[in-house]
């Protein structure tokens, strides 16, 4: 059979009955109305994500916060 390799310079979409695969350079992303199913024999998540907030929250808010952060609570950022 041999092997394709299909290249493009900002993005490539496959997309078949409503789900679709995008590979740009900023990821691949998956997007289905259904299940998505991967087949293999490992699978690796790799690193993690952050974001860094400054803490702008008035003095009598710092106890809330250590209590929250304590329980494992999330704390959002709005805009």
């Amino acid at each position: 059979m041999g092997k394709k390799i299909k290249t493009a310079s900002e993005k490539i979409t496959l997309i078949c009955g409503g789900s679709y695969i995008k590979i740009s350079e900023e990821g691949i992303e998956l997007g289905t109305q259904d299940n998505v199913y991967l087949k293999c024999n490992v699978m690796q998540k790799m690193g993690t994500a952050q974001k860094n907030i400054q803490n702008e929250l008035p003095s009598i808010c710092k106890g809330v916060q250590q209590d929250s952060a304590e329980k494992h609570a999330i704390i959002v950022e709005r805009k």
